[in-house]
């Protein structure tokens, strides 16, 4: 399955919970409630799709994003600069789901993931 496919079924309501999570995200006043809202705007998409399978996966996921060593691997590379970085990355990601341009959102959210991954890994 594809989650940036399935994304496409997005109802105006799926897509107005991505708006209003990335605005709480801009609006976090530390990396925790940027995390918070990151993981939402992820359920949020991964809702989206409307697919059984990609949710339970993402739920495993999420499970690993409250443990104790994602939260530090976070706080070490989570900088105000990379928030911005991410957050352009979240808009870009969204505004391809609300343009249903799959090719466009599985581009930017292959981008992001591997944004992602180098910083909290420098791999």
């Amino acid at each position: 399955p594809s989650v940036t496919k399935d994304a496409m079924r997005a109802t105006a309501d799926d897509l107005a919970r991505m708006d209003e999570c990335l605005a709480h995200s801009e609006r976090a006043a530390d990396i925790a409630e940027f995390e918070y809202w990151d993981g939402m705007l992820h359920v949020a998409i991964v809702a989206a799709a409307k697919n059984g399978m990609l949710t339970a996966l993402y739920e495993s996921i999420n499970d690993l994003r409250g443990q104790a060593e994602w939260r530090r691997l976070k706080e070490r590379s989570v900088t105000p600069e990379r928030r911005g970085v991410y957050g352009g990355q979240h808009h870009s990601i969204v505004q391809a789901l609300k343009d249903r341009d799959a090719a466009r959102a599985r581009a930017e959210l292959r981008r992001h993931l591997e944004k992602v991954r180098r910083n909290l890994f420098g791999s």
